[in-house]
């Protein structure tokens, strides 16, 4: 078929717009895909030219599912509607009149051979005949298939289509300033946002991935590896706990296979160390360093569903708190927190206590008298351990110790666990 010209004229008053052969300045080529933002003196234009593949249906991820009057709402739908590349429509109304209408990210040149697909139930479109669309921000009513009825004054617009049928659908809208669509800052973890006409795009930092960059590929902790990974095994993986703009991404022991799937922290305090010759509380001092910084560490914990250290002392003779407040100046041991805050409690007692995990189980040497078993200060081999579980002050950093110097059968030995981490908040 000869390929015909059009204008569409809107006159300053309030006239239905009129449709004459004539060539104009404004020209828009409807033989050229699916373009959207195509500049106009005054305002934006959008248009796609699309083709019928009778009885198929393009069988790709569908980005939006709709119903619709006619086949043209559905085109228009698609042009109107960023990203879409093609559309499936039913082939036949339901029992209400409507149409399946599936906008679809995909074209038939860009999907897999094969998936394109015969069908009773849909036709596809693909580019090639012309819609026309004129958008801004002041609307016209329009009507699908129809000409527009303004509802506001404007200076006249001219635009040449070239068709090669007489099929086009066209709505008015009035010029504005140009918009910034980045104004609402829409990209997240530091994705930068590329304004464009009508739409944006963001542009994903490494290690994000999603339209707006929301979604981390690196997970944040263990449990986001297991997920990522079910089934997988026990290993070194690369978690970033805090994500874009904090620490860069590092690499922890992940353990995937015990009762919980948990990230673990080692430090080089190795198997059972002995204190003996330290008499005044807290004189006997010990340092723990760890296999990661604390920052990185506090950044797990803080992503973490439950943290736990198991801390343990063995002794004969030598106290870890003092019985009846006969002991000036608080406990002869405490520990040292992350925040180097000195914590007055042992593991399996609540913080602050004073006191033991036996105290709190009421399982202590003679308890309610002694609130650790150690605090028995005789002759026999006592233990007092038990996890220490505030997120807030793990992990421990210095263990101090005293009571073992008065004389030689005055002594203990202590133990502490790597920091272990469940879940994800």
């Amino acid at each position: 078929m000869q390929a015909k010209r059009y204008i569409l004229k809107l006159p300053f008053l309030l006239f239905p717009i009129i449709l004459v052969p004539i060539t104009a300045h404004n020209y828009v080529d409807g033989r050229s895909g699916l373009i959207r933002g195509v500049r106009v003196p005054g305002t934006r234009v959008s248009y796609g030219n699309f083709a019928v593949d009778k009885y198929h249906r393009l069988q790709v991820s569908v980005g939006l599912s709709s119903v619709v009057s006619n086949y043209r709402e559905c085109a228009l739908s698609c042009v109107n509607n960023p990203p879409c590349s093609s559309f499936n429509v039913a082939s036949s109304p339901r029992l209400d009149g409507q149409f399946p209408c599936e906008l679809l990210n995909e074209d038939k040149y860009s999907a897999s051979p094969g998936q394109l697909v015969s069908s009773q139930e849909y036709h596809h479109y693909s580019i090639r005949s012309a819609l026309l669309i004129i958008r801004g921000e002041g609307m016209s009513r329009c009507r699908i298939n129809t000409l527009c009825e303004p509802i506001l004054r404007t200076k006249d617009l001219e635009i040449t289509i070239e068709t090669k049928d007489l099929f086009f659908l066209a709505c008015l809208s009035w010029p504005l300033a140009e918009r910034n669509e980045c104004a609402s800052d829409p990209c997240q973890n530091g994705g930068i946002c590329i304004d464009q006409v009508n739409r944006y795009t963001c542009q994903c930092r490494a290690g994000t991935t999603g339209d707006h960059c929301e979604i981390a590929s690196t997970p944040k902790t263990c449990a986001g590896v297991n997920l990522q990974n079910p089934g997988g095994p026990s290993g070194y993986y690369t978690i970033d706990p805090d994500g874009f703009g904090g620490l860069p991404p590092f690499s922890v022991y992940c353990d995937l296979h015990g009762r919980w799937v948990m990230v673990s922290f080692t430090h080089d305090v190795y198997g059972v160390e002995v204190v003996d010759g330290y008499e005044e509380p807290g004189s006997f001092i010990r340092d723990v360093t760890y296999s990661h910084s604390l920052q990185q560490m506090a950044a797990a914990i803080s992503v973490s569903e439950n943290c736990r250290q198991l801390i343990s002392y063995t002794c004969s003779k030598s106290r870890i708190m003092a019985n009846y407040g006969d002991l000036v100046g608080g406990p002869y041991t405490w520990w040292v927190a992350r925040d180097g805050t000195r914590q007055n409690y042992w593991g399996g007692a609540d913080p602050s206590s004073y006191s033991c995990g036996c105290y709190k189980a009421m399982t202590c040497y003679k308890f309610p008298k002694f609130k650790c078993n150690c605090d028995a200060n005789d002759l026999g081999e006592r233990t007092d351990y038990g996890y220490l579980t505030d997120k807030s002050k793990l992990p421990v950093t210095q263990l101090r110790f005293g009571d073992t110097g008065s004389n030689d059968k005055d002594k203990g030995k202590y133990s502490l666990g790597p920091l272990h981490c469940v879940g994800e908040i």
